[in-house]
């Protein structure tokens, strides 16, 4: 008897070894479609800042196109003797030393001092040009 209860023993322990393996199996498929999920959502979101991207390297181009067009609506108003309705005129504030070391200490913060000088550079160039 004690061989039978000794295989039966061995048989629970079994059974109880293969409920945990499927435990484990389940919990281990849930978490690849978990990981899935967010996979699906950070390639979204690489999308959306690749977007971004774009549009902050080309918003330098965008801001001189409206300023050459709202010239060119001034001059050609003038040529035609209309009264010229000047369009609102964009402004560039500079910011006073403490928001200036504010926005510093921010991007420093952030890890972007390197771009945010060469943002400044360019920014003294376009100043220089215009």
């Amino acid at each position: 008897m004690s061989r039978s209860t000794a295989i039966q023993q061995k048989i629970a322990e079994k059974k109880a070894n293969l409920e945990q393996l499927r435990e484990f199996k389940q919990s281990a498929d849930q978490l690849a479609n978990e990981l899935e999920q967010i996979g699906d959502y950070l390639e979204v979101m690489k999308d959306g800042t690749t977007n971004i991207a774009y549009i902050v390297a080309k918003w330098q181009s965008v801001m001189r196109a409206i300023s050459l067009a709202s010239i060119a609506l001034v001059t050609h108003q003038s040529r035609t003797g209309e009264t010229p309705t000047y369009p609102e005129p964009l402004v560039r504030i500079k910011l006073s030393e403490e928001e200036e070391k504010f926005r510093t200490d921010v991007d420093v913060e952030d890890g972007d001092e390197g771009e945010r000088e060469e943002g400044n550079e360019n920014e003294d160039q376009d100043q220089d040009d215009g």
